[in-house]
């Protein structure tokens, strides 16, 4: 296949071509190609230099022909991506990784005696950072400010996991660690359900009997945040607070996804066996358990169901409710209600304020193009009492 581009010329005035036109042709350029067999033969023509039209042609330089092979037609430029790049860092060592990472569920120390000499030595902690193989009382005995620690026993051919209460780790308030002198010797530690960063406990917990503080009180100052104020079973770490109210601001995950992470957390084969949950009956409660159940256990055993529509939970609207508590009463800019219902006792209109709200609402929630967002309250429906 063969292209030619032609000089241009100039037309004169009198109608035929100006042969002595300073115009000059850019190139003239002849490209031949052919493809024959597995090589490519490239002939270019250099391009010509200034002459007038009736000049002779000047001698053409042919450039000699390159041909290229069919491996090297193939052969393309390796680029390599930054993730590949990265990744060809560890794939010349996957079997070595493999193996160290198998090496994590066994210990070096197994079968030899305790560092206390006293016998042999079968828990260890992986939250500890490379804590030694221990026995029960040295276990224990780390952790005395380490109490919300999964442990694991060597049962012969694994590691189990076990929590520092079945161990008969007690947590004592009120004298760090301590044991109150004014404990009474015969009442036994209170199984209280502990949530962790890192799942779910049970916990065995002496209260201070020192001062006239109450338990969820004794909860607090240590840091543990109790479901109820009277006789607590249930308190939350502040470090889980704290990190749920990051998650939640961040990511958007709801109370229930939250709590589901926690199940996963303690028991990844059977999150239904973690006691805190919701109650579903035949699944994660037997239903004699619910049947014999007292009046003062049934808070444990109450599920709470809510229907979602048009973006409110119907339960949240509590008008009906007098014994609904404000969180917020008479702070920064909300108003005590009970001055504020007095005061609207006397309001016999609505105030321009109002108005210009009501206003102001319509005109946004006309122009939604998609979807009309609910208002808070249409004029007509506005009471003043």
């Amino acid at each position: 296949m063969s292209h030619k581009c032609r000089p241009f010329k100039r037309k004169s005035a009198a109608g035929g071509y100006d042969t002595d036109s300073d115009a000059e042709p850019d190139i003239e350029l002849n490209v031949a190609v052919s493809a024959s067999g597995s090589s490519i033969t490239r002939t270019v023509h250099e391009p010509i230099q200034k002459r007038s039209w009736t000049s002779p042609l000047p001698q053409t330089t042919v450039q000699p022909e390159a041909t290229l092979t069919t491996a090297e037609l193939q052969k393309k430029p390796s680029q390599k991506q930054g993730a590949s790049v990265l990744m060809n860092t560890f794939s010349q060592h996957f079997e070595s990784l493999q193996e160290a990472i198998f090496s994590t569920e066994h210990h070096p120390h197994l079968g030899q005696p305790c560092p206390c000499g006293k016998i042999p030595a079968k828990f260890r902690c992986t939250e500890c950072f490379q804590l030694n193989l221990l026995c029960k009382e040295c276990i224990v005995a780390a952790h005395q400010h380490h109490p919300f620690h999964f442990l694991g026993e060597w049962t012969g051919t694994f590691f189990r996991r076990v929590e520092l209460s079945e161990l008969n780790f007690v947590i004592r308030l009120g004298h760090y660690g301590g044991r109150c002198p004014n404990h009474p010797v015969s009442k036994p530690p209170c199984i209280t359900v502990i949530v962790h960063v890192n799942g779910v406990h049970r916990a065995l917990i002496e209260y201070c009997y020192c001062k006239l503080v109450s338990d969820a009180e004794q909860l607090v100052r240590a840091r543990l945040f109790p479901l109820t104020m009277k006789h607590p079973e249930t308190a939350m770490t502040f470090a889980v607070l704290k990190h749920f109210h990051i998650s939640n601001l961040t990511s958007k995950k709801s109370a229930y996804d939250y709590a589901k992470t926690f199940t996963s957390l303690t028991n990844n084969a059977f999150p239904q066996k973690v006691p805190v949950t919701c109650i579903e009956v035949s699944f994660n409660i037997d239903p004699d358990i619910l049947n014999a159940a007292t009046v003062e256990e049934a808070h444990k055993y109450t599920l709470f169901l809510s229907t979602d529509g048009n973006f409110r939970l119907q339960r949240k609207n509590k008008n009906d409710d007098p014994d609904d508590t404000a969180l917020n009463e008479g702070n920064t800019y909300f108003v005590p209600t009970e001055a504020y219902k007095e005061y609207l006792k006397h309001t016999n209109s609505v105030h321009e304020e109002v108005r210009l709200f009501l206003s102001v609402l319509a005109r946004l929630t006309d122009t939604r193009s998609s979807h009309r967002a609910v208002p808070i309250f249409k004029r007509k429906d506005f009471k003043t009492s």
